[in-house]
């Protein structure tokens, strides 16, 4: 399971960057940190107390190279989410067939 969520983000990620940025479209991750985005964790295995929001101490969420270009990393240790700081009323995602071979 991980392993698939790992997959899906970066895939995500790669369509993201791969999409063409014209056209009105909003890209939701800079490629250099978590800037505009907020990172929850959910209660870590054995407690019941859950380390909320931006409070990423074990590393779960980190940047880093796919392919020479950037991703976000997700480890799995811990259940959570990225979400944005944006609202967004219409939302439509493309990625071209490439980005994800």
């Amino acid at each position: 399971m991980k392993t698939l969520l790992s997959l899906l983000l970066v895939a995500w990620t790669r369509c993201v960057f791969a999409a063409d940025m014209t056209n009105d479209w909003t890209r939701l991750f800079n490629g250099r940190d978590f800037e505009g985005l907020d990172r929850y964790l959910a209660a870590p295995p054995g407690s019941k107390e859950p380390l909320g929001l931006n409070n990423d101490r074990r590393g779960v969420f980190t940047v880093t190279n796919v392919d020479d270009r950037r991703a976000i990393h997700v480890s799995g240790e811990i259940y959570g989410a990225v979400t944005t700081h944006a609202e967004f009323g219409e939302v439509a995602s493309t990625c071209p067939a490439e980005a994800l071979s």
